[in-house]
């Protein structure tokens, strides 16, 4: 059974959607949606595999936890594996008894960032897991400093990508060889918070502008700062040259349409979306934040985190440059491989199967 909070699109939970519908191909598998309702489910959350609702309305929801304990005795599972909500980690253990229980770290906060109530149930709860899976060396090394997790226990697994769904996509002729008269295109996909470097990203557009004029930017996402860049945009007079896609789930689609990809985020534990990036087949160009060089390692093109100018100048070479564009992609198309959701929860799957009860 994998536990999550609610089903809603970000990272941890699309992961353990897509690792258990690939897990259900060969064993029973629940998703166990600790703050949902029944009513809140629909489309791929339902289809996946079995659900279980618990409505826990908060932390201190004692009888929302009470029907967790009652649904795991009677249920029984081999396996827990918890991508959320660690305060529900004592009722894990205690609701099954003898089943293997394991805790993802999908990313987390720093240690000054995180409350004090956080820090010590992170010290509390660290022993009752019987194994962690971290998404980078980044993410585990945060860990094992905030937690004290025994490093044997830890391992690293980076989330996964569903390749069919992007190579179906992908134009039998690379895009760069369109030819330099014809307009480019330039990629940013993520969520519209400051951690994802939107800023950034818009004053790289702008160096990038002044010499590829044919260039193009499409936002992919939604947030809170969409007003202030909308406003951005403006003071830049970027407005005939940047487009708002706002949320979509076209991503492949729309990554086909594109010539160049980039991650300007400030705080990444992981960068799924590099990942999907390289299954389209695009060059990236990614600050060297956190787990991104992990991900990236020499498919992509790094720079130091907040060199907007190093980036821009990098963008401008695979933009004007058709044989080093073409080298990146072959490269990304070959990189991305070992992240296809068959393999990542062949892994996932192995760990349950090695462990020790």
């Amino acid at each position: 059974a994998h536990i999550l909070w609610k089903p809603k699109i970000g990272g941890a939970e699309l992961f353990a959607l897509r690792l258990a519908r690939e897990q259900s191909g060969q064993h029973d598998v629940s998703l166990i949606y600790l703050g949902a309702k029944e009513e809140d489910l629909s489309g791929d959350w339902v289809s996946a595999c079995t659900t279980a609702c618990m409505a826990i309305k908060g932390g201190y929801d004692l009888l929302g936890f009470i029907r967790l304990l009652r649904h795991l005795r009677s249920e029984r599972y081999d396996v827990i594996h918890q991508h959320q909500s660690p305060i529900a980690l004592p009722f894990a253990k205690i609701g099954s008894s003898g089943a293997f229980l394991v805790k993802h770290e999908h990313g987390r906060s720093s240690v000054l960032a995180r409350s004090f109530r956080q820090r010590v149930a992170g010290r509390v709860l660290r022993n009752i897991p019987d194994l962690y899976i971290a998404n980078s060396n980044y993410t585990r090394d945060q860990l094992l400093a905030d937690e004290g997790v025994p490093s044997c226990k830890t391992y690293v697994i980076q989330g996964g990508v569903d390749l069919e769904a992007f190579e179906s996509k992908i134009e039998k002729q690379p895009k760069m060889n369109r030819g330099l008269a014809e307009e480019k295109s330039v990629m940013f996909l993520g969520r519209l918070v400051w951690e994802k470097g939107i800023d950034d990203f818009l004053l790289v557009a702008r160096a990038i502008h002044k010499s590829v004029p044919n260039c193009r930017f499409l936002i992919v996402g939604d947030g809170p700062l969409r007003t202030s860049i909308e406003s951005s945009i403006e003071q830049l007079r970027l407005c005939d040259v940047v487009s708002m896609l706002g949320y979509r789930d076209d991503i492949p689609a729309l990554m086909s349409q594109c010539d160049i990809f980039l991650m300007t985020s400030l705080k990444e534990a992981q960068g799924l979306t590099v990942v999907e990036a390289m299954a389209a087949g695009l060059p990236v160009v990614s600050y060297d934040t956190g787990g991104l060089p992990e991900i990236v390692s020499d498919a992509g093109i790094l720079v130091r985190k907040g060199e907007v100018d190093a980036m821009a100048s990098q963008t401008i070479r695979l933009l004007t440059d058709q044989n080093l564009a073409d080298q990146y992609r072959a490269r990304a198309l070959t990189h991305v491989q070992q992240f296809s959701y068959p393999k990542v929860a062949s892994k996932v799957t192995n760990l349950y199967e090695s462990g020790d009860r």
